[in-house]
């Protein structure tokens, strides 16, 4: 088989199970469709964030945790338990040189005590799922921001780093979870 047959194959491969991934991840949290998650993230829910040895300082979430031109990929804790969360986190998030930690919990108030931070569905990686974001649109993708923009959402993303609580997984290689939270 030539590389670029295999290179094709590799990415079909992924395609196809990410799409199994969501729709069996919907069929779970749905339970095979009797209950319905709604698109409003409400202030009370918890979010789940996975964290990888590149988003922790002495055992501690960091900033970056927090920070990414795209929204921060969460969980949401009332509809994804966390041994689903590590799950996601172990086949999609995990590739060498990150390698899975734990998992941070925050809560969506705290996101969005931050000025022009918000919380949003994003049923289309799987139903419980949702992005954060920080309200900052850049013309051009990758672009710097401003030196003053760039502090403040440093600043902010650091607040709610701090905030979050971090559970070290007790056993990072098994798919069950059990941290607590």
């Amino acid at each position: 088989m030539s590389k670029k047959s295999e290179t094709h194959w590799q990415r079909l491969k992924r395609a196809l199970l990410h799409h199994l991934w969501r729709i069996g991840i919907g069929l779970w949290v749905s339970r095979l469709g009797r209950r319905n998650v709604p698109l409003d993230v409400d202030n009370s829910e918890v979010l789940i964030r996975a964290v990888t040895n590149f988003g922790l300082d002495r055992g501690k979430p960091k900033a970056g945790l927090f920070l990414s031109d795209e929204g921060i990929s969460v969980s949401r804790r009332r509809w994804i338990e966390p041994w689903l969360a590590k799950l996601y986190a172990k086949a999609h998030i995990q590739k060498p040189p990150k390698h899975y930690r734990g998992l941070a919990f925050v809560s969506a108030e705290l996101v969005r005590s931050q000025e022009g931070w918000d919380v949003q569905d994003s049923r289309s990686e799987y139903i419980g799922h949702a992005d954060v974001v920080n309200g900052v649109h850049r013309a051009v993708p990758g672009e710097a921001l401003p030196p003053l923009v760039a502090k403040t959402i440093r600043a902010q993303a650091k607040v709610i780093a701090k905030a979050a609580k971090y559970v070290e997984d007790p056993r990072p290689r098994r798919i069950s979870w059990l941290g607590g939270e």
